[in-house]
Parts: structure tokens; sequence; C-alpha cells
């Protein structure tokens, strides 16, 4: 929450419940179960890239680097003020953004309140979400499951490869 992530996932949640809500069909509740278990896929790999990359020892070969230009820093500055500032004001960027895309293609704009992104039920798949994938996250950090990899033949490179040297040794007999 209160980043642009949780409100463009919320958006996405809210069709998915409205579609289920008018179609009443039961795959909309399979769809529901698949984002929540996307979302805690990706607040588990946010995890793993911030705890590994940030908050780990500093390999020897890394202590030499200088800091990013500043014009690096003012870019990734205003990234981050946009990134919080959304989460903060979603609806003055749906305003600002949205409502010309949909004014064009002439459909109907809503303009969601405040209330529409921070209610229970969007605190609540949040909450189950990050809790998901905190689990996940706990669990494959604990047993190194991060770290595993399968067989090169089990991968699709290995397969391509196969497929390419097969091509040319046609093409070339």
């Amino acid at each position: 929450p209160l980043f642009n992530g949780f409100i463009s996932k919320t958006l996405l949640h809210e069709a998915i419940l409205e579609s289920a809500q008018k179609a009443h069909l039961p795959g909309f509740r399979a769809a529901e179960i698949v984002f929540l278990i996307t979302e805690a896929g990706t607040f588990c790999s946010f995890m793993k890239l911030i705890v590994y990359t940030f908050l780990g020892k500093i390999s020897p070969r890394y202590e030499k680097i200088e800091d990013a230009p500043i014009l690096m820093n003012i870019s990734l500055g205003i990234l981050a003020i946009t990134i919080i500032a959304f989460g903060f004001f979603p609806q003055l960027f749906l305003r600002l953004f949205l409502n010309p895309v949909f004014k064009y293609w002439n459909l109907p704009v809503k303009n969601p309140g405040y209330s529409f992104f921070f209610n229970l039920e969007s605190l609540r798949s949040a909450f189950i979400s990050i809790s998901l994938g905190g689990f996940i996250f706990i669990v494959g950090a604990k047993y190194r499951l991060f770290h595993f990899q399968f067989p090169r033949w089990l991968g699709v490179d290995y397969w391509y490869g196969k497929i390419i040297k097969g091509f040319f040794y046609l093409v070339v007999e």
C-alpha cells in the first residue's frame, strides 16, 4: 500500500471482482485466486531483490564503486517521488492521465474516490498477498531455494540450441 503497484493491482483486482459479480461465472473466482498468488510472487521477488541486493554484506570487489552521477540520482529521485505520489493520490493521476483517454474513446468515466483504493477489501487482499509472499520468501531463503538450479537439459535454452544445431546440420549437409 501507498505505492503505485498497490494502486494498479487494486484496479485490476476490482475489475476481476466487478466482472465476477456481473457475469456470475466460476472462472472469475479462479482468476481472483491466481491474481492473489501472482501478487504474492511479486512481493516475494521484490523481497528477494531488496534483501539480496541492498541488505547483504558488500563483496570486496564492489567496495571501490563510486556514487552514481548526479543526473542519475535526480532521475531516480523524480521516479521515486512519482511512485509515492501515485500511491498517495491515485485519483489525481487517474483524472490527469486516464480520463482523457476514456473520453477520447467515448468510454464511461468513473472517478473512484480515495476510499475505492483504501477500503477494507483492498487492504485485506494486500495483507493476504504480502503475508503469503513473505512466507514464500522466508521459506525460500531458509532452505536456499532461490539458489537451486535445475539440470541444464530441463531448460528452454538447451532445447533451442539442439534445434538450431540440427537445423545447421541439415543446411550444411
